[in-house]
């Protein structure tokens, strides 16, 4: 407007103090732009993408903040967290389905339990165990991208597969005990029990190629 009309500068104020609080106040229609973001996204994906923008943001404003330091071994880890802040963002694509790909649906899985699975196999069902834990990072980014898939749950639909969840989020013994008997200290595990057959142990980062042969495998020659 100014540059258009220069003779309305002279109806500005004299510089001063007053500039700092407007500069201020502009951060806050900045913030409001910013939570509404952030809110779409919630809409669009889920609380654990949130989680990891906020996440990356915390160490962003971190990494700014040590880079203004006079010592240079600040700002040296100040750099360094920017970095690493800045990885955080391309992996929001593995919490988020894109458009090519399955969407993401509600699946329902019982509580593991040691005499249920022998009980399911015993009748002749495939079973798919799923040891998994709330602070795992990586077993949540299995669920988002591949175990909650329209895909895999067409997939286990198809082939009768029984879905069993064991929560590790606190300690459970019978969980223990069944990550014990595959050499296994933490999570995530999984694991496809067909009847008649050795339990079948996927990778900690699987694949649907990966699963979908292991689901079936007892229809193979």
């Amino acid at each position: 407007v100014f540059a258009i009309l220069p003779q309305l500068a002279g109806y500005l104020p004299r510089p001063g103090s007053w500039m700092i609080r407007l500069k201020q106040f502009f951060a806050f229609p900045i913030f409001a732009t910013a939570i509404w973001l952030l809110w779409v996204l919630v809409r669009q994906t889920s609380s654990d993408v949130l989680i990891l923008v906020l996440g990356g943001l915390l160490l962003l404003v971190l990494g700014i903040w040590l880079s203004e330091s006079k010592n240079r071994f600040s700002q040296g880890f100040g750099t360094l967290v920017i970095l690493i802040s800045f990885f955080l963002v391309p992996s929001v694509s593995y919490l988020t389905p894109s458009s090519s790909e399955q969407s993401v649906v509600d699946v329902s899985a019982e509580s593991y339990s040691a005499t249920a699975l022998r009980a399911y196999v015993n009748d002749g069902h495939s079973v798919f165990i799923n040891m998994t834990a709330d602070w795992c990072i990586t077993c949540k980014v299995n669920e988002k991208r591949l175990l909650t898939t329209e895909s895999v749950d067409q997939l286990f639909e198809t082939h009768n597969v029984v879905r069993m969840t064991g929560d590790w989020t606190r300690y459970d013994s019978s969980i223990t005990e069944y990550l014990n008997a595959f050499d296994r200290v933490g999570v995530p595990l999984y694991v496809v029990n067909h009847p008649g057959m050795r339990p079948i142990v996927l990778s900690q980062f699987p694949s649907f190629e990966e699963l979908a042969q292991a689901i079936t495998a007892k229809f193979s020659p």
